[in-house]
């Protein structure tokens, strides 16, 4: 499994600490779309080490409806003892789904709490993206704001 790179892995790890122990988190910031950070699932087994699984996604209002543009899940396996050691955390991206474009792809199968399957070209992929969407997230003022919203 390719892991996020580690800039990303700092951003992302940033948001985590925003969610300060809710389960959803919504970041709203002016001319952007809203962040939806969601806490899906604990204890998954990876080849890695145990792991939570979150979905991160902007979401875009069309005719009413919330449109994900787009969501990507994240196996987080966190081994950190201080917040500021992220050599001690690994995230894997394991899906990517974005509703306007049609697209709906999961390259990390997780059943009954354990990864058990890895489209490798797939998860490559979304590992490439999700770190640069995760550089554009840092870059639009994401980290600076408080949440909007825990659900």
């Amino acid at each position: 499994m390719k892991k996020i790179n580690q800039q990303a892995t700092q951003t992302f790890a940033g948001i985590l600490e925003k969610m300060d122990g809710h389960e959803h988190m919504r970041l709203e910031y002016e001319g952007y779309m809203p962040l939806v950070l969601e806490k899906l699932e604990e204890n998954i087994l990876t080849p890695f080490g145990v792991a939570s699984h979150y979905s991160l996604a902007h979401y875009n209002t069309q005719g009413g409806d919330e449109l994900r543009d787009p969501e990507i899940g994240f196996l987080v396996v966190d081994n950190r003892r201080e917040k500021d050691q992220f050599e001690f955390m690994t995230i894997y991206p394991c899906y990517f789904f974005h509703d306007i474009l049609g697209i709906a792809r999961k390259s990390i199968r997780i059943k009954d709490g354990r990864v058990r399957g890895i489209v490798k070209s797939w998860q490559a992929d979304h590992a490439l993206f999700a770190g640069n969407w995760l550089k554009n997230i840092k870059s639009q003022g994401f980290l600076k704001v408080d949440p909007a919203t825990f659900y």
